[in-house]
């Protein structure tokens, strides 16, 4: 069996043998440090966490000699060290002393990257969604509670930090946070929102907090998406998955598939690679009454509640929200490719047999080839190899639009595609038809938690 499972690893990870490199101590220390870790999920461990050496940290799990002997490994190591150091440099420009940043989220170009500093969420600031949403608080006045306070200074952005405060010992609190969920909900849906899954949010009680809606006023999708016309089905608050439920609302009540971190799993006697492993992720979207989480769905009439009221202010300020809409400068994110298409990318590549055996070009070439566009967008020459050049570099593409105009770019500005109908257009002709997109978010919900 062990010969059956050595054999295995070197055909997994090695293009040219693996007894004449590595001795039967290291197989022993890959079986027994793992614990049924893929080094994939590894190298992502070492990506989330920020550490200063890749070597260092896969060394203290017993893999550090596999890194050392794969090429391409070193080059992504070097290019995340590299990343990070030019990160920590430019936030430095905001006056935050170097050893109190930490790196959070998504690694993106090092003048994309969010820092947190203290009680501070820091980034570059970009033609961003906050300033038309503080014009909106004198309509829908409990906004204030649910979005984190900013400030700018020095072309910085610079935003609270969240803590979640997910328990109490009231029932009307749990009634009121769902209200305000509902709410929540209205404020999404008028303004074309999506990507408010439970990972953007915090319950902060008797709110729920929203801490990203980069990605309001989305474009007209392709027919081919799993989404052809916006919903609330779109938005990432209910879920459509009932396997993969990561929505704001019911997210977090069960194990869901993760797709994005391979797994080394069976026996020794019969090895394999687990793509879609179970996981169980500590999300703060739930509260918690009495020290035990409460059933969402026992509080869905709050949720409608507070959908009907968001409604009905927005019936009553039609015209003036029109004229914010128009008159302000609203920079958003652009999903051109889910995050997920490329991480799925990016751990394919990290295992050896992939990477010592296809140049890096090729390969994310032919991972992206097959995608589905997200948005109705005519690309320009320049998207594929600026997704590229970011991928060789373990970094997750980013791209930004303003929604009166049709450009997208990247983080470098350069432009990689235009929208077929401006964000702005799309959204017109959303608000011509908000009744219906209420009452069709109404049926929705309901329909989603029978």
């Amino acid at each position: 069996m062990k010969d059956r499972f050595r054999a295995f690893l070197r055909d997994t990870f090695f293009t040219d043998g693996f007894g004449s490199r590595y001795s039967s101590k290291l197989v022993q220390q890959l079986v027994i440090e793992t614990e049924n870790i893929f080094l994939p999920t590894l190298v992502d461990q070492y990506y989330q966490q920020q550490g200063s050496n890749l070597f260092k940290f896969l060394a203290a799990r017993g893999l550090a000699a596999v890194v050392e002997h794969s090429p391409r490994l070193h080059e992504i190591h070097t290019a995340l060290v590299n990343e990070i150091t030019k990160g920590i440099a430019f936030a430095n420009k905001s006056g935050a002393p170097e050893n109190t940043l930490s790196l959070i989220g998504d690694m993106h170009v090092h003048k994309s990257m969010r820092y947190q500093t203290g009680n501070e969420i820091l980034f570059k600031e970009i033609p961003y969604y906050t300033k038309f949403l503080d014009k909106l608080l004198p309509l829908f006045p409990y906004l204030a509670s649910m979005l984190p306070k900013h400030t700018t200074n020095n072309g910085f952005f610079h935003r609270e930090f969240i803590s979640e405060k997910m328990d109490s010992v009231k029932p009307d609190d749990i009634s009121l946070y769902y209200l305000n969920l509902g709410r929540v909900f209205g404020i999404v849906l008028v303004f074309r929102g999506i990507d408010v899954y439970v990972e953007n949010l915090v319950a902060h009680m008797p709110y729920p907090v929203l801490f990203d809606l980069e990605c309001l006023f989305s474009g007209e999708f392709t027919q081919n998406s799993d989404f052809p016309h916006y919903s609330l089905e779109s938005t990432g608050l209910i879920v459509v998955d009932p396997v993969y439920d990561v929505s704001a609302f019911s997210g977090g009540t069960k194990p869901v598939k993760s797709y994005l971190k391979p797994f080394l799993v069976g026996t020794e006697e019969k090895p394999s690679i687990a793509w879609s492993t179970p996981n169980s992720p500590a999300y703060s979207n739930i509260p918690i009454l009495q020290g035990e989480k409460v059933n969402p769905q026992k509080y869905k009439d709050m949720v409608v509640q507070g959908l009907k009221e968001t409604y009905q202010r927005i019936l009553c300020n039609k015209e003036v929200i029109e004229k914010i809409v128009q008159e302000t400068e609203i920079g958003t994110r652009t999903i051109i490719t889910p995050t997920r298409v490329y991480r799925v990318a990016l751990q394919s590549y990290a295992f050896p047999i992939v990477n010592d055996s296809i140049s890096p070009e090729v390969h994310f070439q032919t991972e992206l080839a097959t995608r589905i566009p997200f948005y109705d967008i005519t690309p320009t020459k320049e998207l594929l190899p600026t997704e590229v050049h970011s991928l060789q570099s373990w970094l997750i593409p980013k791209f930004y639009s303003e929604i009166h105009s049709p450009e997208i770019f990247s983080e470098d500005s350069t432009v990689v595609a235009r929208y077929n109908v401006s964000q702005y257009q799309s959204w017109q002709k959303h608000f011509e038809n908000i009744e219906r997109v209420f009452t069709d978010a109404h049926y929705q919900f309901l329909a989603a938690y029978k």
